[in-house]
């Protein structure tokens, strides 16, 4: 047993095995028989995908050929990574898959250098089970298949940092690296800042704290000069959606409540640091750097009033950026218990307190492999609303709850955005209608613009997709998208389980 908690490949073959199995249930949808369609990302991901497949084909950075610009994305070099795999004509039912198995490649290197980080403090033991910790916690690996991850970068940021500590002289990879993080996703600032500040007074080197900030100055501007001259704005359309135009004291009430539930779902992994950072010493590198990491993260969900992806495998985006520092103080702690214990405190951590693994496993009623009729899978948001089926038109206009995938695999209609992410109308004018899907949270960050009047007020409009968990009808408090409840269902009829269809088109398909 003390062999397996020690083998670091075994551990990181353990982590690919995970990602196969999560690509296979939830990134390769297949038909009524069980035949390979396409593969996906996350919805997200895929808005990013129209993004570069728009600029490639020649239409600019735009969601899709004919919309207007606007930023509906904020990991601009991953969207220029998605160009580039566009650029050799690769079938659009397959494209994805070089952006999964990209995820294969940076889960290595955060296996790799997460081990390197480790091993400059503690012992090798202590080392392995923090890899298995790594291995066995999906929000540390299943976003490496899903197009949207910076968390190998931030590795390697702190190992060059922690390795780089007693140099005279800043570390150019690392500076180097910040950049390339910024430009992945722009809140990579939060924990390479913190990262920065943190050795700056741990070692009295001002001067690294002023190269790192320059360099973040300097790539912060790029981009936003970039982006006043192409798009006219300072900062991206999500920006606007999930912090602006929400009222500051609902905003931080959400991320105080989102902070909590997501620790509260992931409490072995948070207790077990705590109780790691304390056997360590609170004066310890490692303990105070989880300290101002954690600190500087949670202070940051709080400020933009969580995140959307609050899941038990995927957990909180901005709170994994944490989990980094959190493992190696877990794996401290697990130290001092015995063989049992251990593995018991370990399967612990990786399931949470929500039991996340039966999302992962085919005895769940919630997932099976994802098809066309997959309409009971948890993560059925990410197929594409088959529109071949219902007999819609390319002339009209489609209006979209998940703006990615239907996009992508139906580039021949036109569209608008029902929920503002790539629509500034949406965005700005639009009714808000505070929707929830997590318990513990007052709205859903991403989620509170409902297009419904821009809706109605396009006369081209078909159908809008977007399930009766979106509708109006369902929120948990005010809603002045409510008002315009009479007129939608005056107008469109829900067809279960894809969403609003214009009843003239109804009646029309019903005739025939």
């Amino acid at each position: 047993m003390q062999r397996f908690f020690s083998s670091f490949r075994l551990s990181l073959l353990t982590a690919f095995l995970i990602g196969s199995w999560f690509i296979f249930f939830f990134l390769t949808q297949r038909d009524e028989n069980g035949r390979f369609l396409r593969f996906l990302l996350t919805d997200d991901a895929m808005i990013s995908m129209n993004y570069a497949r728009s600029m490639v084909q020649g239409c600019g950075l735009v969601w899709y050929c004919g919309a207007d610009k606007v930023e509906g994305f904020t990991n601009p070099l991953w969207v220029l990574y998605m160009a580039f795999w566009h650029l050799w004509g690769i079938p659009r039912d397959i494209i994805a898959l070089p952006i999964i198995l990209t995820g294969f490649i940076t889960l290595s290197f955060q296996f790799v250098y997460t081990r390197r980080l480790f091993s400059l403090y503690l012992p090798p033991s202590t080392t392995s089970l923090a890899s298995w910790i790594i291995a066995l916690f999906p929000p540390l690996t299943l976003w490496h298949f899903m197009g949207l991850e910076t968390g190998a970068i931030l590795t390697l940021i702190a190992y060059l940092s922690f390795k780089a500590a007693q140099s005279p002289a800043p570390d150019w990879k690392a500076l180097l690296a910040t950049a390339i993080g910024l430009l992945l996703r722009m809140d990579f600032l939060i924990p390479a800042f913190s990262i920065g500040l943190f050795w700056a007074y741990r070692t009295r080197k001002w001067s690294s704290l002023f190269s790192l900030s320059l360099v973040i100055l300097l790539t912060l501007t790029l981009l936003t000069i970039g982006r006043w001259m192409y798009y006219k704005a300072l900062l991206p359309n999500t920006y606007q959606l999930k912090v602006a135009s929400i009222p500051f004291v609902l905003r931080i009430a959400n991320g105080l409540a989102t902070l909590g539930g997501s620790i509260g779902t992931n409490m072995p992994l948070w207790a077990l640091a705590a109780y790691g950072a304390h056997r360590l010493g609170r004066r310890h590198d490692l303990s105070l750097l989880a300290i101002v990491l954690a600190g500087s993260v949670c202070a940051y969900t709080v400020y933009v009033g969580g995140d959307a992806w609050e899941s038990a495998p995927l957990s909180n985006r901005y709170l994994a950026q944490s989990y980094l520092a959190l493992t190696g103080l877990a794996a401290f702690a697990l130290e001092k218990w015995t063989r049992w214990v251990r593995i018991g405190l370990l399967l612990g951590i990786s399931a949470g307190i929500s039991n996340r693994w039966s999302l992962l496993s085919t005895i769940s009623p919630y997932v099976k492999p994802l098809t066309t009729s997959s309409v009971s899978n948890v993560f059925s948001v990410f197929v594409p609303f088959p529109l071949e089926e219902l007999k819609l038109q390319p002339t009209g206009k489609i209006w979209l709850g998940p703006a990615g995938t239907t996009p992508y695999f139906y580039p021949e209609y036109r569209y608008g955005d029902y929920l503002g992410k790539c629509d500034t109308a949406v965005t700005r004018r639009s009714p808000t209608c505070y929707l929830t899907m997590r318990f513990y949270q007052l709205y859903t960050p991403g989620h509170t613009r409902i297009g419904i009047d821009q809706l109605l007020a396009d006369s081209t409009a078909q159908a809008v997709f977007i399930s009766r968990r979106g509708h109006p009808g369902r929120v948990r408090l005010s809603c002045e998208a409510r008002s315009y409840l009479t007129q939608l269902e005056t107008r469109f009829e829900y067809v279960a389980p894809y969403g609003w269809i214009k009843k003239e088109l109804i009646r029309k398909e019903n005739k025939s």
